[in-house]
């Protein structure tokens, strides 16, 4: 994605509308195609999807701030923008995390979602999305298959390939239930 698609918060709601009406449910059954077919929606198909580089062109401000201990990233609608504040003190690939999932807080807040989502819900789901988002199923097989031979490299190249932690990308490994994850994880 190199155009942006959107330029402020009235424009990325009319996009997220056209979006989200695809969709009768959202859920844990469904929100890897959710995931999917976001990130072909706004045309960000190549890896590392960092959203640094791609909710600038959604019209998002991302701002550093002080957060509270524990919190990645927080989002708030704010003079006809969206703004996402990021820890100052968190690693880079933990605060992409955070990003992808004010993302999906973003989409749920708007008129047009599908579902209605309890709290620990609408939070399980967030990271779950900005984990398929980050670590794309097929695309993480592909990479893992290039390393079969390497076991140990796997998890710390992956991982900086798609730019996310070690843990991140082990759990997403064990998760996809690729060969070799036991033996990177020690």
């Amino acid at each position: 994605m190199t155009a942006p698609l959107a330029s402020d918060a009235e424009n990325l709601d009319r996009l997220l509308g056209r979006f989200l009406r695809r969709f009768a449910f959202i859920g844990p059954t469904n929100i890897e195609t959710v995931a999917e077919r976001f990130a072909a929606f706004i045309k960000a198909a190549e890896v590392p999807r960092d959203p640094f580089e791609i909710l600038p062109l959604l019209g998002i401000t991302i701002e550093r701030a002080i957060l509270p201990r524990g919190t990645r990233a927080v989002w708030k609608r704010e003079d006809g923008r969206y703004v996402f504040r990021v820890s100052q003190h968190r690693i880079h690939a933990s605060v992409r995390f955070g990003l992808w999932e004010c993302m999906f807080e973003v989409m749920v807040s708007h008129p047009r979602f599908p579902s209605a989502l309890a709290p620990g819900v609408k939070d399980r789901l967030a990271g779950r999305f900005a984990s398929l988002l980050l670590m794309p199923k097929t695309t993480v097989l592909a990479a893992a298959k290039k390393f079969q031979t390497n076991p140990g490299a796997l998890v710390p190249i992956l991982a900086g390939k798609f730019g996310v932690g070690m843990t991140a990308m082990r759990l997403r490994l064990r998760e996809l239930r690729v060969e070799g994850t036991q033996q990177a994880a020690r």
